[in-house]
């Protein structure tokens, strides 16, 4: 996923100014961002529109101990 080049349906950690990342999934967008992508967040079922460069791969491991893992129990849950 370099480039930052998000699709429908990507699991991604997503960082939200004052809170830490958070497992979220990659929606379609109904304005056509070019630069902001909206997730859903996992959870607390919210939706926002992220700046880019504020995602990771969910595949990544944090210093936190967050995985993939969290993120796969609820990624086919209906939005």
């Amino acid at each position: 996923m370099s480039g930052k080049n998000f699709k429908v349906g990507d699991l991604v950690f997503a960082k939200m100014k004052g809170f830490p990342h958070w497992p979220a999934r990659v929606c379609k967008s109904e304005t056509g961002y070019k630069k902001r992508v909206p997730v859903y967040y996992f959870g607390t079922h919210q939706t926002y529109v992220s700046p880019s460069l504020r995602l990771s791969v969910c595949w990544r491991k944090f210093p936190c101990g967050l995985c993939c893992c969290c993120c796969l129990s609820q990624r086919n849950r209906p939005v």
